[in-house]
């Protein structure tokens, strides 16, 4: 499983930590679970968009295969794992042609398989000339696509840039929230 771990380091906005120092460690081991959690809670989703992106698949059937956020470390740390399964041609827009089956795995891009068919809802190909020797036709996983598709350096530096952010913005709203009186613990 490919693992996306959301750490807290705070190394280069200076007013998050001007008011980390100001405060009580209670408050900031508080205040940095709490930007954890909401980097985390937006994870799967922030994944889902980044892939949807390139790839012909929807979100709910990539969120399907991310699991949810697990918390370590008292919670300053959270791990995302995403599935080694993979998914079926039809979840990739598979339709039966004259020529065999063709699906659309990357946005815009159509692949066609020779002596592939549609047959009771599921995309299957002939091994060989024979009529019975037939396997599933199957795209890349999510695990697959996140760690070594043709587009995942660019799909996993996006989606970290974005937990960075939420994980920043995550911290600065639970100090704001202990500045006015909530979220004193």
């Amino acid at each position: 499983m490919a693992r996306i771990d959301i750490t807290a380091r705070v190394l280069g906005d200076k007013e998050l930590v001007a008011a980390l120092q100001r405060m009580s460690s209670h408050d900031v081991d508080k205040a940095i679970r709490d930007g954890v959690r909401y980097a985390a809670r937006g994870g799967r989703k922030t994944i889902a968009k980044n892939i949807g992106a390139h790839y012909s698949l929807s979100a709910g059937r990539i969120k399907q295969d991310v699991s949810q956020p697990q918390f370590r470390d008292g919670g300053k740390t959270a791990t995302l794992s995403t599935s080694r399964k993979p998914i079926t041609a039809m979840q990739y827009k598979a339709k039966q042609t004259a020529k065999g089956l063709s699906m659309a795995i990357y946005k815009g891009q159509r692949t066609l398989v020779k002596s592939g068919f549609i047959a009771k809802g599921l995309p299957f190909k002939r091994k060989g000339k024979a009529r019975m020797p037939i396997d599933v036709v199957h795209g890349p996983s999510i695990h697959a696509i996140y760690t070594g598709g043709r587009h995942a350096q660019a799909i996993s530096s996006v989606t970290e840039q974005r937990m960075q952010e939420q994980l920043v913005k995550g911290i600065m709203r639970s100090l704001q929230g202990m500045a006015k009186g909530f979220g004193k613990a």
